[in-house]
């Protein structure tokens, strides 16, 4: 059984390698939950997460 330590560090690797934003999200929302966020804050920081993704690719996208 790993320790809550051992999730989180193997967590923060997944989401590192990840550009997926929906892999990303639920990641980071497994990730939340062991550190202890209610739901309506993963719900939050989710949506943040997805809308930086947008802009992120827009501004890419746009770059000459």
């Amino acid at each position: 059984m790993c320790s809550p330590t051992q999730i989180l560090r193997s967590l923060q690797d997944f989401i590192a390698l990840r550009l997926e934003v929906r892999e990303v999200k639920k990641a980071l929302a497994v990730k939340l939950v062991y550190q202890g966020y209610l739901y309506d804050e993963i719900q939050t920081i989710a949506r943040r997460v997805e809308r930086f993704h947008e802009v992120l690719i827009y501004s890419y996208l746009l770059r000459d």
